[in-house]
């Protein structure tokens, strides 16, 4: 604790050397994660083990083993979705509690570079809670790759997140925010179910790991790769108007 004070007299991390810039980096994320899970990480990761070990015994049939290609989005993407919407509605709702990092790394007037902070804090722990059930899906899927699982999982559920987000400013109440962006997913669920949208590169729950019939794989790797791309641009989107809702918001609120 006796760094802190030098790291928060500097600027910025560039006048402190390497293990102060490595201490600061530690004390930001434990602080944030303290308050965005108030100590109860460890329990999300253990419901999602329990999900993941309930949708396998609910789906297993004795003749047909279950695929765990076909089980991506409900497996990988879906637990992810979840702990997303959860950590940006956490993420408003103790607002106040979090600006006393501000003061401690005298961060005061840098809307900015504190939201990047408190966003990049709250990815950081969905990743981190999405590589462990990955791992954990490897005892009951072992067909599929759980890094590659999880890699091509990151890009839908980093827009459901700054989604969330967005809504959940403009709504200013984290649960009005989490419903409007439940609803719009049914809605896209349902336009994408049918056979003839299920393999379009517009499809938000499009599964990489289902290769249509009749498609040439050239094809095939060609539209996933567009189909990440758009969710990645859709992502930053949403990002950047969910900052610039915030600074708005703090510039009227000041």
């Amino acid at each position: 604790m006796e760094n802190i004070p030098r790291i928060a007299s500097a600027s910025g991390f560039h006048d402190v050397g390497w293990r102060e810039r490595v201490a600061g980096i530690r004390l930001l994320w434990k602080a944030n994660m303290k308050l965005l899970y108030a100590r109860k990480y460890w329990l999300f990761l253990l419901a999602g083990v329990g999900y993941i070990v309930v949708y396998y015994l609910l789906n297993q049939r004795r003749d047909f083993p279950l695929d765990g290609r076909e089980a991506f989005t409900w497996v990988f993407t879906f637990p992810g979705m979840v702990l997303a919407m959860y950590v940006m509605m956490e993420l408003i709702s103790r607002e106040e509690a979090s600006n006393s990092l501000e003061g401690l790394f005298n961060l005061a007037g840098r809307r900015w570079t504190i939201w990047g902070i408190k966003i990049a804090c709250a990815f950081g722990s969905v990743i981190l809670g999405m590589g462990f059930w990955a791992v954990v899906s490897r005892f009951v899927f072992p067909d599929i790759n759980p890094a590659a699982a999880m890699t091509q999982a990151l890009a839908p559920v980093f827009v459901v997140g700054v989604f969330t987000l967005l809504m959940t400013v403009l709504m200013r109440s984290g649960y009005a925010g989490a419903m409007v962006v439940l609803m719009v997913l049914a809605v896209f669920y349902l336009l994408f179910k049918g056979e003839g949208m299920r393999y379009s590169r517009f499809n938000f729950f499009l599964n990489p790991f289902v290769h249509p019939e009749g498609l040439p794989y050239a094809a095939w790797a060609k539209t996933i790769v567009i189909n990440r791309i758009l969710l990645g641009v859709i992502g930053n989107l949403l990002l950047l108007s969910s900052i610039l809702c915030l600074d708005r918001r703090e510039k009227l609120l000041s």
